[in-house]
């Protein structure tokens, strides 16, 4: 509304004065490079990856738009008890969004608004912590947490994004992770660190020690990881690219049953073919899957499926 504000007061001021030409051709500049980016990628519906790393260049001209928009609406005479609602709602919505920061903090890019659904809504739908920061406080915690008595590189740690997202943490001299060793994740690690970005924390098999989340949102899963054969790794990665990258459900749907039947207690295929059967309409069987991985999350220690199989079987009452 600001922007529009902004754009109106000064095509107003071009039509009264020849001299407001310039700050006319100025303010529409800006409302062109604020507009025209989100626009054409609303219309083209172009592929867009990172949440709104691509559109950030477009903050800087909104703010400046907005911020002559509401300028121009404290000069129109209007009833003083407007102005102070107005005020009082921004000030609010400031104190508000500085909250929510405070909260996320140090993922502040990972912030979705109100509107949306917040954080918590926007978990599953959207990318949300896809730059790794959370590998940090994930090695912090096992440094604090995780078998202190241990020997000296005894603890193998991987994480299934880049080899260097830990090792950078874990390479160090200080005494508190000398009996962590990284190494990669096919190599039969103890312990693995995974966003939750594309659910890829489902692969791996293991007790949940820990999840970084804020606002009722997880980022990354710290599994201790079962001592079992891996060969079915690859088809859950496989799973879940279809079902989460690719929204082919009914290709997920193939290769989780293919790895429930290799192992048919395998938790993250029983929650990931659940998912898969919502998105393909097999609702009956879905309910039956989701009630079985409530069971196994619990057994697990996962709080966040507890949490999600139990809103699942709500649904279906």
């Amino acid at each position: 509304a600001f922007v529009a504000g902004a754009v109106h007061r000064f095509a107003r001021r071009g039509a009264e004065n020849a001299s407001s030409i310039d700050r006319l051709a100025k303010m529409s500049f800006f409302a062109f490079v604020a507009v025209f980016p989100i626009a054409v990628a609303v219309a083209l519906r172009p592929t867009v990856y990172d949440s709104t790393r691509l559109f950030l260049f477009v903050m800087p001209p909104l703010a400046i738009v907005a911020g002559i928009g509401l300028n121009w609406f404290f000069t129109l005479r209007l009833p003083k008890i407007l102005k102070v609602c107005v005020t009082s709602i921004l000030v609010v919505d400031a104190l508000l969004v500085l909250a929510d920061m405070v909260a996320l903090h140090p993922y502040q890019y990972a912030y979705f608004n109100r509107i949306s659904g917040g954080v918590r809504g926007a978990y599953g739908v959207y990318d949300m912590e896809y730059w790794g920061t959370s590998y940090k406080e994930g090695v912090e915690w096992l440094e604090q947490n995780y078998k202190r008595s241990a020997p000296r590189a005894s603890i193998r740690v991987a994480n299934p994004s880049n080899p260097f997202l830990t090792y950078y943490y874990l390479h160090t001299s200080k005494p508190e992770v000398q009996r962590f060793t990284p190494v990669d994740i096919d190599d039969s690690p103890d312990v693995v660190l995974s966003l939750t970005r594309w659910n890829q924390h489902i692969v791996y098999e293991g007790r949940v020690l820990h999840i970084v989340q804020r606002s009722g949102a997880p980022f990354l899963y710290i599994l201790e990881t079962s001592s079992r054969d891996r060969s079915e790794d690859s088809t859950m990665r496989a799973a879940v690219r279809s079902l989460y990258i690719k929204s082919e459900p009914w290709a997920a749907e193939r290769d989780f049953r293919r790895v429930l039947e290799l192992d048919p207690q395998r938790y993250g295929a029983i929650q990931g073919l659940a998912s898969a059967l919502d998105a393909t309409g097999k609702s009956g069987e879905a309910r039956r899957l989701w009630a079985q991985a409530l069971l196994l999350a619990k057994e697990f220690n996962d709080t966040r499926t507890v949490e999600l199989a139990t809103n699942k079987l709500a649904e279906g009452r």
